[in-house]
């Protein structure tokens, strides 16, 4: 799908867009700063080498068909701080409409390990880290929806 057209409702349909190069596993980062929601919209995370179309970030399962591809590896994080972690819904850090226009969402990549930040507060799921599969390729990706959108921040 050509992201440029869309109509003035946004994109017709749900996009995994990934950024360039892969992820170094062994320490890399992302920071993005949310400009526009729509419902749940956007999702920050790590995906597969591909972007998808029609598919959410981590989840393989969906009763509905926005089921990504890579979703048995994948992380992403919705507005609501809700968590798909290769295909587990963790609702422990959930808020409503937690993720505001403006707020800058970081991920960073350590030793096989994802973290999440949210306006530099560091956010967990439990005790457990979040462990990314070896010998997968990731990318840093944002799923959109309609007029969602994100921007990278340097």
């Amino acid at each position: 799908m050509d992201l440029k057209k869309s109509n003035r409702d946004g994109l017709p349909k749900r996009v995994i867009v990934t950024v360039n190069g892969l992820v170094n596993m062994d320490d890399d980062e992302i920071s993005m700063r949310m400009e526009n929601e729509c419902f749940f919209f956007p999702h920050f995370g790590l995906t597969g080498p591909e972007g998808e179309c029609n598919a959410q970030i981590g989840c393989y399962l969906h009763p509905d068909s926005s089921k990504s591809r890579y979703g048995n590896q994948g992380v992403g994080m919705n507005l609501n701080r809700c968590i798909w972690n290769k295909n587990e819904y963790h609702r422990s850090l959930y808020q409503l409409a937690a993720i505001k226009k403006g707020d800058i969402i970081r991920m960073v990549v350590k030793n096989h390990t994802l973290t999440y930040y949210h306006n530099n507060q560091k956010l967990t799921i439990g005790e457990e880290p979040i462990r990314l599969v070896k010998g997968r390729d990731y990318k840093f990706a944002v799923g959109l929806d309609k007029r969602a959108s994100v921007r990278i921040v340097f």
